[in-house]
């Protein structure tokens, strides 16, 4: 954190550096943007109840029970803080199991040895099948949480350790059970120390949700975010809960054929007025990590799709893959002051924040609307995430020279990787 190496296209040439060079490397006047989701531990470890009969030896039987699960999106409530900060019985979750299911009514339990808490799941509806290169295959499916009839009290830190399991928030409950949902491609099991390194110094306990962290941020520290306060560098804050599609590969033949995941986000008025404050001002705006230029441009999109009679609402909907494009051609979009102008007024009327979600896909030929510029970590080559660098860098052969760089230079890439700012082709 703080230490890793940094990379800046310029001039057409790439300029390697430290990620603490960044407050000296920004555009004069820029307005950063974070995305303050905290990752919950959305890894457990269960048994599927009634497999492995018969297999061998009791160790052979309990390796053939052991299924990972991983939780993805609430079913049974709108935004996953809401579900987290709840207590677990009855809620509906979309999870990924690993396990050959076929058919609904399976049943799973979470009962890791020495911990304070179990967790029962059945399986209600398998979705679609969860297909990873190098991973057991799986489905993806709807699960029912309940706790075992003789559940009893909890015993992590006060002022938790007086609740009943029945009481506790579901993310405490995952937190006595569950572990740090690393990257599949990191190829380890999550450690004490992911539980800290993981998370943003800035991510917000009451903006828990997502199942992979925007590492975009893991670069920062206090005393940076220090530095660029003192340089007058503007910042403000939203909220895009990080899913598991963020590794899913493009495999259709073309990206027509790819099915882009949907994600959760939010923004506080606080943020869009400052940000329309940059905007009347002519400050660049440079979001940290692509899950910030996701929201930024959608909010945008949405913003034009409600004018020019927006109505008092604290929810925008849903952007699909493909609308910002047919938005574009459909009329003259509105400027990045009356976009953002609108969508403060709207936040204020419905009580200082908006929500909505995104499905947005950024590929080369997209006009950005809102964002100058990202810093954002070296992504795989068959990810939407490499779409998106190569839009804004002005077409893929810029951003595969930006790459090709960062190879020679020997980089590290994804999650636990080096930064680079990126700003937009003009």
């Amino acid at each position: 954190r703080g230490g890793g190496g940094g990379l800046l296209p310029s001039g057409g040439c790439a300029v390697d550096l430290s990620f603490a060079d960044l407050p000296a490397l920004l555009p004069r006047g820029a307005h950063l943007v974070f995305n303050q989701s905290r990752v919950f531990a959305a890894r457990v470890h269960a048994s599927l109840l009634g497999a492995g009969a018969g297999r061998g030896t009791p160790a052979e039987e309990a390796a053939a029970r052991a299924v990972e699960v991983l939780f993805l999106a609430p079913l049974s409530h709108a935004d996953p803080s809401g579900a987290l900060s709840s207590p677990a019985p009855g809620q509906l979750w979309r999870a990924m199991v690993r396990a050959p299911l076929e058919v609904s009514g399976a049943r799973l339990t979470v009962a890791p040895p020495g911990a304070a808490a179990s967790l029962d799941l059945e399986v209600e509806a398998v979705l679609a099948p969860w297909i990873e290169q190098g991973e057991r295959d799986g489905v993806e499916a709807a699960v029912r949480l309940s706790l075992p009839p003789d559940s009893h009290p909890a015993t992590p830190s006060p002022p938790l350790s007086s609740l009943p399991l029945s009481s506790l928030p579901l993310s405490s409950l995952l937190g006595l059970l569950g572990e740090t949902p690393l990257p599949p491609y990191l190829q380890r099991e999550a450690t004490p120390q992911d539980e800290e390194s993981y998370q943003t110094v800035y991510a917000q306990s009451e903006q828990t949700g997502s199942v992979a962290a925007p590492t975009a941020g893991l670069h920062f520290t206090e005393p940076l975010l220090e530095e660029l306060r003192a340089r007058g560098v503007c910042s403000s804050s939203l909220t895009l809960h990080v899913g598991a599609g963020t590794f899913k590969p493009v495999t259709a033949p073309t990206l027509a054929g790819h099915d882009m995941h949907a994600e959760p986000f939010s923004i506080s008025a606080d943020a869009l007025g400052a940000l329309a404050l940059s905007a009347a001002e002519g400050r660049p705006i440079v979001p940290v990590g692509t899950t910030s230029v996701r929201v930024l441009e959608s909010a945008y999109w949405l913003a034009a799709r409600a004018a020019p009679d927006p109505k008092p609402s604290g929810d925008l909907g849903r952007l699909g893959q493909w609308d910002a494009y047919n938005l574009s051609a459909a009329a003259p979009p509105p400027s990045r002051l009356e976009a953002l102008t609108t969508l403060h007024g709207l936040a204020e009327a419905a009580g200082g924040r908006l929500y909505g979600a995104t499905s947005l896909c950024i590929a080369p030929g997209y006009r950005f609307a809102l964002c100058d510029g990202m810093v954002t970590n070296f992504h795989a080559p068959d990810s939407t995430l490499m779409l998106l660098v190569s839009a804004l860098l002005g077409g893929a052969d810029n951003a595969r020279e930006v790459y090709e760089h960062a190879v020679r230079r020997e980089y590290r890439f994804l999650s636990y990787g080096d930064s680079s700012l990126l700003l937009r082709a003009r």
